[in-house]
């Protein structure tokens, strides 16, 4: 009875060490797989971008469905537009203004 125990119990090692063994290789199997995979994904890419970036691609956003203004296009702005404030600047004031506000 002690050997078929010992027997059984050296069965039970062995089968657990090849189970352990069998994790590691399916765990490198599917590393390599995996590798593969993204390696072939990315030939796949490389091989698309050059058509790709022979058509060219428009956004479609807000400012290109707007009408454009050929006048702002042809009048060109000097580099002093970028010190005048954006706020509008005070009005002048009237004689009116001027004699009831004393």
């Amino acid at each position: 009875a002690e050997e078929a125990v010992k027997e059984l119990q050296l069965t039970v090692k062995a089968l657990k060490m090849e189970m352990e063994r069998m994790k590691r290789e399916h765990g490198l199997q599917m590393k390599k797989q995996k590798e593969e995979l993204t390696k072939d994904v990315c030939n796949r890419k490389s091989e698309k971008t050059p058509e790709r970036s022979k058509e060219t691609r428009r956004i479609v956003t807000r400012g290109s469905l707007r009408p454009q203004e050929k006048e702002k296009e042809l009048k060109l702005k000097s580099p002093s537009h970028r010190f005048a404030s954006p706020a509008a600047t005070a009005k002048k004031r009237s004689f009116w203004d001027i004699t009831v506000a004393n």
